[in-house]
């Protein structure tokens, strides 16, 4: 049953910050809201939500540490590769030679965090404008989280921020001191920041931007309802200049009406281009091909033909399902984000697909991984059961809850789970190699060779480097090592 005292605060954030918590996360945010209320010496969450209502300068600065506690502010230097690349060899060059007479050129990073994203901005700009101080360049970070900003001025970094930073950028922008990666002045003074929350309505203009060039917002609507992403991205729209560009997070605007915005496809990502006038057309990826301005490399990869917007997402049209081809993309890009490590983004964009095309076994799935690599274990189990319940006949949630009751030290659970997969899925790699183990630690050893003897036979007939199915980081022969090592150790004896 929900609560309600905590169900007024879920709607008193959202309505303040755009954050969302979602009702089944009601236990864990009553927890956290407690902790705060005891931090700020506060008897109940009734009294609580008196002080974050209030307008006094502590409410004012708890709101700052609930922001925090609320989001993650995970960053790097040149995080997503493919959107980097674009960026390097597609947009920045493709502005540079629209704004080479006037010479001013306006980027805005909202939701910077702590700086690594609008400093790879800088970087970039460095590396294609050698005379960039002759141009009137705007670099903005803007973040709801004052912290993270006041991290992001500091520009001191560990070495998990550069942990993607080509090395030759690395040596040529940083210097180290005192365990830190230290940025260089040069690019710290290319870079301006300022608070600002992208639902403010107190501010004159859109959050007093505007006539941007490029707009990097990502993995920030990951925290957004469908209708705040909305009106975000009216915001987005109107503080960009005709054909400036938006850039968002995998999937993030799937199903969204995305008004003035075209979408433009390379091969490693999409982009969004604002048109001149409402209802123009742009042809996606076709501005460059078509003979512009644009000064671009002509070894860019080339884009995907055009495609036209499905009816349900034109201007003004109701929004429902997103179309097939759409939401294999999403699924696409969804697995891509497990893929790359973000967790988190994955999850948000799990949970978006499951509110627009109800319950979606494999969708169910991919959520139930997102969670449980961020050890979010209860909400990793009720997915897989959720999929479970959707596609009672399918191996995979299976095996995940398998994984779950490994974690929790449950091999009894385990077992019972693999074999119910094996049964499903006769050919489960996977789940004779576990079953193998387990049947090995409790020291069931012609159990446990009976399993490494038959995932050897399945190894045997897949090339030696494919990485078979759920074995994400190990080659078929790698996998047949070991369960080759495995079954040539001297056995005990077989207890049946």
């Amino acid at each position: 049953m929900s609560d309600p005292l905590v169900g007024q605060l879920r709607k008193l954030i959202l309505a303040r910050t755009g954050l969302r918590t979602r009702e089944h996360d009601d236990a864990s945010l009553r927890r956290l809201l407690q902790d705060r209320a005891r931090q700020q010496s506060v008897r109940d969450l009734a009294s609580y939500t008196c002080l974050l209502e209030a307008d006094l300068p502590e409410s004012k600065a708890e709101w700052q540490e609930l922001v925090v506690l609320l989001t993650t502010g995970e960053s790097f230097f040149f995080r997503d590769g493919g959107q980097m690349y674009i960026l390097r060899t597609h947009l920045l060059p493709e502005l540079i030679g629209r704004r080479r007479k006037t010479q001013v050129l306006r980027l805005w990073s909202a939701g910077c965090s702590t700086g690594e994203e609008p400093y790879s901005l800088a970087i970039l700009l460095r590396e294609l404008l050698p005379a960039y101080k002759q141009w009137g360049l705007t670099i903005l970070g803007t973040d709801l989280n004052e912290r993270a900003l006041a991290q992001a001025r500091q520009a001191q970094y560990r070495e998990w921020s550069l942990r993607k930073a080509p090395p030759s950028l690395r040596e040529r922008y940083f210097t180290q001191q005192n365990g830190a990666w230290v940025l260089q002045d040069e690019i710290r003074s290319m870079v301006s920041f300022r608070p600002a929350n992208l639902l403010d309505d107190s501010r004159a203009g859109v959050f007093g931007l505007a006539n941007m060039d490029l707009i990097v917002c990502r993995n920030v609507f990951i925290y957004f309802s469908r209708e705040v992403i909305s009106k975000v991205l009216r915001r987005l729209e109107a503080a960009l200049t005709d054909d400036g560009y938006l850039v968002v997070g995998h999937g993030e605007l799937l199903g969204q009406d995305l008004g003035r915005f075209e979408p433009r496809a390379f091969a490693n990502s999409v982009v969004y281009q604002r048109a001149r006038r409402p209802g123009a057309r742009l042809l996606l990826g076709a501005a460059n091909e078509a003979g512009g301005s644009a000064s671009v490399p002509t070894s860019q990869p080339p884009s995907t033909p055009p495609r036209s917007r499905p009816a349900s997402d034109a201007p003004g049209a109701p929004t429902g399902d997103p179309p097939q081809a759409d939401r294999a993309e999403a699924l696409t890009e969804l697995r891509a984000l497990l893929a790359a490590g973000d967790s988190r983004a994955a999850a948000a964009a799990a949970e978006r697909l499951l509110e627009q095309g109800g319950e979606d076994s494999q969708v169910l799935c991919l959520a139930a991984e997102a969670y449980g690599n961020m050890a979010q274990r209860d909400q990793a189990e009720a997915h897989c059961r959720r999929a479970v319940t959707a596609a009672p006949l399918a191996a995979r949630p299976h095996y995940l809850l398998a994984q779950l009751a490994q974690e929790r030290g449950d091999a009894d659970a385990a077992k019972a789970l693999l074999k119910t997969v094996l049964y499903l899925e006769a050919k489960h790699l996977p789940a004779y190699l576990e079953l193998g183990d387990l049947h090995a630690r409790e020291g069931n050893e012609g159990r446990a060779r009976s399993m490494w003897a038959a995932a050897l036979d399945l190894l045997r007939n897949l090339p030696a480097d494919a990485e078979p199915e759920g074995c994400r980081g190990s080659t078929a022969a790698e996998l047949a090592a070991y369960a080759s090592s495995r079954l040539s150790t001297p056995s005990p004896g077989n207890q049946g």
